[in-house]
Protein backbone atom coordinates (compact mmCIF):
# COMPACT_ATOMS: atom_id res chain seq x y z
CA UNK A 1 0.00 0.00 0.00
CA UNK A 2 2.82 2.37 0.78
CA UNK A 3 4.39 2.07 -2.66
CA UNK A 4 1.46 1.95 -5.08
CA UNK A 5 -1.48 3.21 -3.03
CA UNK A 6 -4.91 2.22 -4.39
CA UNK A 7 -3.31 0.12 -7.16
CA UNK A 8 -2.74 -2.53 -4.51
CA UNK A 9 -6.41 -3.47 -4.89
CA UNK A 10 -5.75 -4.41 -8.53
CA UNK A 11 -2.57 -6.23 -7.49
CA UNK A 12 -4.63 -8.22 -5.00
CA UNK A 13 -7.01 -9.26 -7.78
CA UNK A 14 -4.07 -10.35 -9.94
CA UNK A 15 -2.64 -12.37 -7.06
CA UNK A 16 -6.02 -14.03 -6.57
CA UNK A 17 -5.85 -15.13 -10.21
CA UNK A 18 -2.23 -16.30 -10.25
CA UNK A 19 1.11 -16.16 -8.48
CA UNK A 20 3.03 -16.53 -11.75
CA UNK A 21 1.56 -15.15 -14.99
CA UNK A 22 -1.82 -14.86 -16.62
CA UNK A 23 -3.44 -13.63 -19.80
CA UNK A 24 -6.93 -12.97 -18.45
CA UNK A 25 -8.77 -9.97 -19.80
CA UNK A 26 -8.98 -6.56 -18.20
CA UNK A 27 -12.71 -6.98 -17.48
CA UNK A 28 -12.11 -10.11 -15.41
CA UNK A 29 -9.40 -8.40 -13.36
CA UNK A 30 -11.68 -5.38 -12.85
CA UNK A 31 -14.60 -7.58 -11.78
CA UNK A 32 -12.44 -9.42 -9.27
CA UNK A 33 -10.97 -6.15 -7.93
CA UNK A 34 -14.41 -4.52 -7.74
CA UNK A 35 -13.21 -1.54 -9.77
CA UNK A 36 -14.04 0.06 -13.14
CA UNK A 37 -11.91 -1.13 -16.08
CA UNK A 38 -10.52 2.37 -16.65
CA UNK A 39 -9.23 2.43 -13.06
CA UNK A 40 -7.71 -1.04 -13.40
CA UNK A 41 -5.97 0.04 -16.62
CA UNK A 42 -4.36 2.97 -14.74
CA UNK A 43 -3.45 0.69 -11.83
CA UNK A 44 -1.77 -1.82 -14.15
CA UNK A 45 0.36 0.97 -15.63
CA UNK A 46 1.35 2.10 -12.15
CA UNK A 47 2.15 -1.45 -11.04
CA UNK A 48 4.26 -1.99 -14.14
CA UNK A 49 6.10 1.32 -13.67
CA UNK A 50 6.88 0.31 -10.09
CA UNK A 51 8.14 -3.14 -11.22
CA UNK A 52 5.42 -4.98 -9.25
CA UNK A 53 4.21 -6.72 -12.41
CA UNK A 54 5.74 -7.35 -15.83
CA UNK A 55 3.79 -7.03 -19.06
CA UNK A 56 4.99 -9.60 -21.57
CA UNK A 57 2.78 -8.32 -24.38
CA UNK A 58 0.39 -10.44 -26.38
CA UNK A 59 1.84 -13.91 -26.29
CA UNK A 60 1.03 -16.82 -28.55
CA UNK A 61 -1.44 -19.64 -28.05
CA UNK A 62 -0.47 -23.30 -28.35
CA UNK A 63 -1.48 -23.17 -32.03
CA UNK A 64 0.76 -20.17 -32.67
CA UNK A 65 -1.92 -17.49 -32.93
CA UNK A 66 -1.48 -14.16 -31.14
CA UNK A 67 -3.52 -13.87 -27.95
CA UNK A 68 -6.22 -11.23 -27.67
CA UNK A 69 -4.93 -10.06 -24.28
CA UNK A 70 -1.51 -9.27 -22.89
CA UNK A 71 0.31 -11.64 -20.57
CA UNK A 72 0.86 -10.20 -17.09
CA UNK A 73 3.49 -11.73 -14.82
CA UNK A 74 3.91 -11.13 -11.10
CA UNK A 75 7.45 -9.89 -10.46
CA UNK A 76 9.61 -12.04 -8.15
CA UNK A 77 10.18 -9.02 -5.90
CA UNK A 78 6.41 -8.75 -5.43
CA UNK A 79 6.14 -12.35 -4.29
CA UNK A 80 8.95 -11.77 -1.81
CA UNK A 81 6.98 -8.92 -0.17
CA UNK A 82 3.57 -10.56 0.27
CA UNK A 83 3.81 -10.85 4.05
CA UNK A 84 2.29 -9.08 5.93
CA UNK A 85 -0.77 -8.40 3.86
CA UNK A 86 -4.14 -6.72 4.24
CA UNK A 87 -7.51 -8.30 3.60
CA UNK A 88 -10.37 -6.41 2.01
CA UNK A 89 -13.84 -7.98 2.03
CA UNK A 90 -15.65 -7.84 -1.32
CA UNK A 91 -18.33 -5.52 0.04
CA UNK A 92 -15.72 -2.96 1.09
CA UNK A 93 -14.78 -2.13 -2.51
CA UNK A 94 -17.55 0.49 -2.56
CA UNK A 95 -16.16 2.46 0.36
CA UNK A 96 -14.82 5.89 -0.48
CA UNK A 97 -12.18 7.32 -0.16
CA UNK A 98 -9.37 4.81 -0.58
CA UNK A 99 -8.00 5.56 2.89
CA UNK A 100 -11.13 4.01 4.45
CA UNK A 101 -10.51 0.78 2.52
CA UNK A 102 -6.85 0.79 3.56
CA UNK A 103 -7.67 1.12 7.26
CA UNK A 104 -10.34 -1.59 7.01
CA UNK A 105 -7.84 -3.91 5.29
CA UNK A 106 -5.36 -3.48 8.14
CA UNK A 107 -8.06 -4.06 10.77
CA UNK A 108 -9.31 -7.19 8.98
CA UNK A 109 -5.79 -8.65 8.69
CA UNK A 110 -5.17 -8.06 12.40
CA UNK A 111 -8.50 -9.68 13.21
CA UNK A 112 -7.55 -12.73 11.12
CA UNK A 113 -4.22 -12.92 12.95
CA UNK A 114 -6.03 -12.86 16.29
CA UNK A 115 -8.39 -15.61 15.13
CA UNK A 116 -5.43 -17.74 14.04
CA UNK A 117 -3.72 -17.35 17.40
CA UNK A 118 -6.88 -18.28 19.27
CA UNK A 119 -7.39 -21.37 17.12
CA UNK A 120 -3.77 -22.47 17.55
CA UNK A 121 -4.06 -22.10 21.32
CA UNK A 122 -7.34 -24.06 21.10
CA UNK A 123 -9.25 -21.27 22.80
CA UNK A 124 -11.82 -21.49 20.05
CA UNK A 125 -12.72 -24.69 18.24
CA UNK A 126 -14.14 -23.56 14.92
CA UNK A 127 -15.81 -20.69 13.11
CA UNK A 128 -19.05 -21.11 15.11
CA UNK A 129 -17.23 -19.93 18.25
CA UNK A 130 -15.82 -16.95 16.40
CA UNK A 131 -19.05 -15.65 14.85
Amino acid sequence: MRHVGPAVQTLGALLAITKAETFVGLRQIARLAGLPTSTVRKHLRRLEDGAWIVSKGRGRTATGRTRRTQTLAIAPATLAQLEPYGVLPWWATILQPWSVRAVLAVVMSRLMTLKGVLQNDELIEDDKDWA
